[in-house]
């Protein structure tokens, strides 16, 4: 798990600093570990991870509710990404698959 405890700041410069470090560790992780699931929360973030990881395509498989998605990905064939919208709450089957 990956995640900044912080309250949420309305600085855009700071946000973008942000999700650009995040998106540098989790690509780092997922190049030399053998993650089979990642689960991101938010569309920024989520952009940010997947452009590091020059992830062009998602193949929607499963969907747990209203803008939460399980996708496959060429680039990574045993990885599944999880994504929803960051004021979404996780739906509770994600955790239980």
């Amino acid at each position: 798990i990956v995640s900044i405890p912080q309250p949420v700041v309305h600085d855009i410069e700071f946000s973008n600093k942000l999700r650009d470090k995040i998106s540098q560790v989790i690509a780092i992780v997922i190049r030399q570990s053998k993650v089979e699931e990642l689960v991101i929360a938010g569309g920024g973030t989520a952009s940010g991870i997947l452009n590091r990881l020059n992830i062009s395509k998602l193949i929607p498989f499963q969907r747990f509710s209203t803008g939460a998605v399980r996708m496959k990905v060429n680039e990574y064939p045993k990885l599944n990404i999880s994504v929803k919208p960051g004021s979404y709450e996780w739906p509770e089957q994600i955790w239980n698959d």
